[in-house]
């Protein structure tokens, strides 16, 4: 296998996705809202049906290479004390429901949600994850894949939140990306991590909060990362001494 030609079509595709996801689903979006009678929630679905069609279209012309991107049946065998913790820490969104309204409109928030996690987790659990992983091996690419997933939540900066949250957005998500990042490796895909993000995100989909439950969550965060991160390097050395053993 030609690794340099393998990293350097991973990561085209890669950098259009990006591009579509940070450059192209503002503006198109905006456009529509300018040019149209379109309310501006809706703009944005309509923007991000847009935006998934056109990295569809990308993965149609790389199809072959879609399995090592993750894009393939899960192999869960083994894996349950991975999806224990991230279980638990999407139940604790359960008292969000019963203690706050949730925005209006709500399905074009719902649509949103699911955009960001289709997205996010194809390129970075995906696309580089797996060119991380050519270049180097699985363990660094779980590490590659989670600081750059922390470090897109600077884009934040643009919006309303204070550089003190966004910080600490990127370290959260620095450590959740790790236990997506195992997660991916464990299960050889992007589907489960996928479901997870997109259900962790759900919080975006209430107003108000309640401030010792989010502290919680974000404590949560860092926790059920780092667990499962030492879960996979225990594993590791498991196996690895097994192989010796056998050898």
């Amino acid at each position: 296998m030609d690794k340099k030609a393998t990293v350097s079509r991973i990561m085209i595709f890669a950098l259009n996705a990006c591009l579509l996801y940070l450059v192209g689903k503002p503006f198109i979006g905006s456009l529509i809202y300018a040019y149209s009678d379109i309310p501006e929630s809706w703009s944005i679905s309509i923007t991000e049906g847009i935006v998934l069609i056109l990295t569809a279209v990308m993965a149609v012309i790389q199809r072959k290479d879609l399995p090592s991107y993750g894009l393939q049946k899960a192999i869960y065998k083994g894996t349950l004390k991975y999806l224990i913790p991230l279980t638990v820490l999407s139940l604790m969104l359960i008292p969000y429901f019963f203690h706050v309204r949730m925005v209006d409109p709500l399905l074009p928030a719902i649509l949103d949600i699911i955009f960001i996690g289709i997205m996010e987790e194809l390129i970075f659990r995906g696309l580089i994850f797996r060119a991380s992983e050519v270049i180097t091996n699985e363990h660094i690419a779980i590490i590659i894949s989670s600081i750059l997933f922390g470090l897109i939540h600077l884009t934040n900066l643009s919006g309303d939140s204070t550089w003190q949250y966004v910080l600490l957005q990127v370290a959260f998500n620095t450590a959740l990306g790790l236990g997506l990042g195992v997660l991916r490796a464990r299960t050889g895909s992007i589907f489960g991590g996928l479901l997870f993000h997109i259900f962790l995100d759900i919080n975006g989909l209430f107003k108000g909060s309640i401030p010792k439950l989010e502290r919680a969550h974000i404590v949560m965060y860092f926790v059920v990362g780092i667990l499962l991160y030492i879960f996979y390097r225990v594993d590791k050395a498991k196996a690895k001494r097994k192989t010796g053993q056998q050898s």
